[in-house]
């Protein structure tokens, strides 16, 4: 995407590419994937809603096709805790690991930029870095549970 998150970029994203990319994604493994709304505004836009809700009060028809009942975030079989960061791999591992290797030394211009983004992701991949954040979403998932939701940030150490 070209420029920051909003609705209509979001829609976009979801009618033309998010298909796109479940397609290389395996079967079997498609099967045991969890979508997350994580309550980013762009998530509850009217138009957003109504693409993946058309006759129902919140997402269901569409998630609940492709997702049935593992999809998190409003009026899904799971709720996803608001203001909840810690919770979130994209916002505790992924933005800032990837910043990191992006901007390691001097960026020269924007497609240096999307070479060094797509670079990073390749990396992480090969360093299969994702298995090990599937332990760290347990490990936290627990502490919120024993914290009983509250913050657990400092039980991070």
């Amino acid at each position: 995407m070209e420029d920051r998150i909003n609705g209509a970029r979001y829609l976009n994203f979801l009618d033309n590419r998010l298909h796109i990319l479940l397609e290389d994604i395996p079967l079997h493994t498609r099967r045991q994937m969890w979508y997350q709304l994580d309550g980013a505004p762009a998530h509850f836009t009217r138009p957003v809603c109504q693409w993946l809700h058309p006759s129902s009060s919140i997402y269901r028809p569409w998630l609940h096709q492709h997702f049935p009942a593992r999809w998190i975030g409003r009026g899904g079989p799971v709720t996803w805790p608001p203001r909840s960061p810690d919770l979130t791999p994209l916002d505790f591992f992924l933005w800032g690991c990837m910043k990191e290797m992006v901007y390691n030394s001097v960026i020269e211009n924007r497609d240096h930029l999307v070479q060094r983004i797509h670079e990073a992701a390749a990396h992480i991949r090969q360093r299969r870095l994702c298995d090990n954040l599937k332990h760290e979403v347990l490990v936290r998932a627990e502490l919120c549970l024993r914290n009983r939701g509250a913050h657990i940030e400092h039980l991070l150490q």
